[in-house]
């Protein structure tokens, strides 16, 4: 059965954007179709990765604030505009002025000083927010007011200020969670299509399958830092480290299993030699 390492996000990330270029570069030989065809899923779902991917708290909770409050912003000035002490309201204009009304008083009761509470906070208010523009009324008010794309681009930020602290958000689930273990399947299958098609080629193993050897050895790399920094802070020291050299292709992926928690040197996918990373 073929395995390998699950990279994380980034790495994930990193090994599709190298290998994009790879995949795309003149050939004397066209690639095989088959591992063409499976480079390009793992290209699609570096792509559903990107645009899931967890963003920053900070970046996500400025980007809300200003999104939230400009759409109470333009509740306000949409009623402000509707002033009727010079000139009165016809009825088109009063039905106008109820609507806005009813959204900025059901959804803003309180205004938007929830913005400056500390985000675990904010984001009950938030969540509140989202579900109130599902009502029936609110929703009946929206459409009159052709306001569909304004509360689209609400909503989604609310979605990604909630996954920014790894919380739901009233249904956005984990997105880059489910992204991730799909670019992995889609990688495992590319991988073990690329040994397939060129069974004893190691040049062009190692050329589809650098990117990917490259993070797995950095990712390798920097859990093991992170161990001995772990064990230097508690009085401990590291045990040396075992295992047994690359084996080379000739294995192909039979021995890239999850070896990494035993701190044991897996085979390489590329003959041995590191690759740059992607």
């Amino acid at each position: 059965m073929l395995n390998t390492t699950r990279l994380e996000v980034d790495r994930q990330i990193n090994v599709g954007n190298a290998l994009g270029p790879i995949l795309a570069a003149p050939r004397a030989t066209p690639l095989q179709g088959a591992t063409r065809t499976r480079g390009d899923a793992v290209i699609a779902s570096t792509l559903a990765l990107l645009n899931v991917r967890d963003v920053p708290p900070r970046a996500a909770d400025q980007a809300t604030d200003t999104v939230v409050t400009a759409f109470h912003r333009m509740l306000e000035a949409r009623e402000e505009m509707l002033l009727d002490t010079l000139v009165p309201l016809g009825p088109a204009q009063r039905e106008v002025l109820g609507q806005v009304r009813l959204l900025r008083t059901r959804l803003f009761p309180k205004g938007t000083s929830f913005i400056r509470l500390p985000m675990e906070m904010e984001l009950k208010h938030l969540t509140d927010l989202r579900q109130r523009l599902g009502e029936p009324e609110v929703d009946a008010a929206v459409t009159a007011l052709g306001l569909e794309a304004e509360v689209l681009h609400l909503v989604t930020h609310v979605e990604r200020y909630g996954r920014s602290l790894g919380q739901d958000a009233g249904g956005a689930g984990r997105a880059t969670e489910l992204a991730s273990v799909a670019w992995h399947e889609a990688f495992v299958r590319f991988a073990a299509q690329v040994v397939v098609d060129y069974e004893g080629n190691t040049a062009m193993q190692r050329e589809l399958l650098g990117p990917y050897e490259g993070q797995r050895l950095q990712q390798r790399a920097a859990a093991r830092a992170a161990r001995r920094a772990r064990a230097a802070a508690q009085g401990s020291s590291t045990p040396p480290l075992g295992g047994s050299p690359a084996k080379g292709l000739e294995r192909g992926l039979d021995g890239i299993e999850e070896e990494e928690a035993l701190d044991e040197e897996p085979p390489s996918m590329t003959g041995g030699a590191t690759p740059a990373a992607g």
